[in-house]
């Protein structure tokens, strides 16, 4: 099975994914910060990390893209934000971007790319 991070600073898109991601045959783990998500990576490897751009704290969604890339090497990061800005997930080394709000569909789709990409 594969294992998927969410971070997102708002609980009730946390738990959103969390149930999308897991009627999609996925692991999924959630963390509502860059520490909590850092703190994740002790948990085992992840597949892939669906990252808010603009998190709550002093850690924004670009840092912490490149945080866990760092710590674990080939983690697909996907970045997602309300504002439509694929150049920062192209600047935080990022494999993807998906505006807010997306369907089921695309969203997927877009997890399917950054782990080929």
């Amino acid at each position: 099975m594969r294992r998927a991070l969410v971070v997102d600073d708002e609980e009730l898109l946390r738990d959103l994914l969390s149930e999308l991601l897991s009627g999609a045959g996925w692991a999924v783990h959630v963390a509502a910060d860059a520490a909590a998500a850092l703190g994740r990576l002790a948990e085992g490897r992840f597949d892939v990390a669906l990252v808010d751009l603009h998190l709550g704290g002093p850690v924004d969604g670009v840092r912490l893209c490149r945080d866990l890339r760092e710590a674990q090497r080939g983690l697909a990061v996907l970045l997602m934000s309300g504002e439509v800005d694929p150049a920062a997930a192209a600047a935080a080394g990022a494999q993807g971007f998906v505006g807010k709000p997306f369907q089921r569909d695309e969203l997927l789709a877009a997890l399917e790319r950054a782990l080929v990409g």
